[in-house]
């Protein structure tokens, strides 16, 4: 995750935040790579694609 924040140049905000939400459905949650190991690999790129699939849609919408 921090790689990827350091590659696109922007904060652990940026990345973290809406990881966090597409992963938990939530705001605030224990550290994300806690969370993330907790739910799983498979469920936690589920629910990011999930996440992405939805923003595509409204996106489209606009």
């Amino acid at each position: 995750i921090q790689a990827t924040a350091d590659e696109l140049e922007v904060g652990m905000g940026k990345v973290g935040m809406p990881l966090r939400v597409a992963v938990t459905g939530a705001g605030q949650s224990p550290a994300l790579d806690v969370t993330v190991h907790a739910i799983g690999k498979t469920r936690s790129i589920e629910r990011i694609n999930k996440a992405l699939d939805f923003i595509a849609e409204r996106e489209n919408q606009q």
